[in-house]
């Protein structure tokens, strides 16, 4: 004896388990995009602590060069 779903249940049936699989294909999106993000942090915080330390060296040349001071970044004037 073979049971046989309505056309009803079947439907049901179908809709729910598509909705199920969407949700599951959903979360794995969801998942990548934020190792992604991960990665991009890690890499953005590994440039600015290279900036830092570029900016830093810098500073230190301009300090031995003119002494202690503000640079006026529109005339290029070191003030004391």
């Amino acid at each position: 004896m073979s049971n046989k779903l309505t056309e009803e249940e079947l439907d049901r049936f179908i809709k729910t388990r598509q909705n199920y699989f969407d949700l599951k294909d959903q979360i794995a999106d969801i998942t990548i995009s934020e190792e992604r993000i991960k990665q991009q942090k890690s890499k953005a915080l590994y440039d600015i602590e290279l900036a830092y330390d570029s900016l830093t060296a810098i500073h230190k040349e301009i300090q031995e060069k003119y002494g202690d001071g503000k640079v006026n970044l529109q005339t290029g004037e070191v003030n004391s």
